[in-house]
């Protein structure tokens, strides 16, 4: 019965904003479809070389509420907020079709009577894509936690997201990035199925993708990419098990090239990611390395490994050798390509009742090149649509 209640608030609510909701003013950024908003605050602000402009969004008895007692190391971006106790939403006028990055930016502080540790709420969107579920950050954190979500949305249409409280709780947000990266995701990939057998999986464009790691291998130090998506890296050392029988491996200096292969998008991974890996030799003690990731259980992932040979020892040598998903598949890799040149593969799979997904690289004892290499991992939550 809750659920019915949920979905049919949540149909009234698109009605609603759809008669009254004001659009955020377009012409405060540099192109209709990219958009950085400062919410709750009357001014703009530069965050890591991004312009996130005033928040102009009014409806409602929503109200902004402001940190007068910041931390000298907090970002203005992160002063202020958008707070309401009953649903309220920004809308954004998308113009071109494809998939789009959703960031939304949450930092706890306390204005007055108000914590905004207190706040428990869902964020869902016109595309029927249920974001959050009973978010909170209760648990405390002295950091902002930003949620990043890969959608596919239509152009020349409206496209809204909803903060819904929960019972007597209230909604905020800091800040909303919404913006337009083309031909990042396919719709097609190798489905990894439960008993270890790869099969056909398409209508990946149909889900939104919650990103949950997203791994550079071998650079040894987290990094921003410092032009849009600005994603952020983080190294893979913590993830490791039996460190010490793979090597960080870098060719900065290398030239890599995107013609050759198959994708051929620098915006799939940026260079730096491509240009260092964690390598693997063969010896008589181990055959393959693995990492392990927190998941959650009997959800379903998108599972993205970034590959580029930079470890020789010459082009138009020929390797194969093993990845390695979970404890039953095993994928041949062949970068029968020239060195440098970047290309990647997409997995979906369930993580069924573990709270971990393991990824690991061994060699191969067809391939006359005994060596292994990884150089990037992305971990998307595929969201199921809501049914309404």
């Amino acid at each position: 019965m809750e659920n019915i209640l949920y979905f049919s608030s949540i149909l009234l609510l698109l009605f609603l904003f759809q008669l009254c909701s004001p659009s955020l003013a377009s012409s405060d950024y540099q192109t209709p479809t990219k958009y950085f908003v400062n919410c709750g605050s009357n001014s703009d602000v530069d965050f890591n070389g991004q312009n996130f402009v005033r928040d102009t969004f009014s409806i409602g008895r929503s109200k902004t509420i402001k940190d007068k007692n910041p931390s000298p190391n907090t970002s203005p971006l992160y002063q202020a907020a958008r707070i309401l106790k009953r649903p309220f939403a920004y809308e954004f006028k998308i113009t071109e079709n494809g998939t789009h990055f959703v960031r939304l930016h949450f930092f706890v502080f306390k204005s007055g009577n108000t914590n905004l540790a207190d706040a428990v709420f869902n964020v869902s969107t016109s595309t029927k894509s249920l974001l959050l579920s009973n978010f909170s950050l209760r648990n405390g954190t002295n950091s902002p936690v930003v949620k990043e979500f890969l959608l596919t949305i239509n152009g020349s249409s409206k496209f809204s997201i909803y903060f819904i409280p929960q019972g007597t709780f209230f909604a905020f947000v800091n800040a909303i990035e919404v913006f337009s990266v083309p031909n990042i995701t396919r719709d097609v990939a190798t489905l990894v199925t439960r008993d270890g057998k790869a099969a056909d999986f398409s209508g990946l464009l149909s889900h939104a993708l919650h990103t949950v790691h997203r791994i550079d291998f071998g650079g040894g130090q987290p990094f921003n990419e410092s032009e849009i998506p600005r994603r952020s890296w983080i190294p893979d050392d913590d993830y490791l098990y039996a460190a010490g029988l793979v090597q960080n491996y870098s060719s900065l200096s290398a030239k890599l090239d995107y013609d050759s292969g198959e994708e051929g998008n620098k915006q799939i991974a940026p260079e730096l990611v491509y240009k260092t890996c964690k390598k693997l030799e063969d010896t008589s003690t181990i055959k393959i390395v693995t990492w392990r990731f927190n998941v959650s259980i009997n959800a379903t992932y998108l599972v993205r490994v970034h590959f580029c040979d930079t470890v020789g020892p010459s082009k138009n040598v020929i390797t194969e050798f093993r990845l390695q998903i979970g404890s039953k598949f095993t994928y041949k890799v062949q970068p029968d390509y020239n060195m440098y040149v970047p290309f990647y593969h997409d997995f979906v799979v369930d993580s069924n009742s573990l709270w971990f997904l393991e990824i690991g690289i061994g060699t191969s004892n067809i391939s006359s090149e005994k060596k292994a290499f990884l150089n990037g991992l992305e971990i998307m939550e595929l969201i199921k649509e809501m049914n309404s």
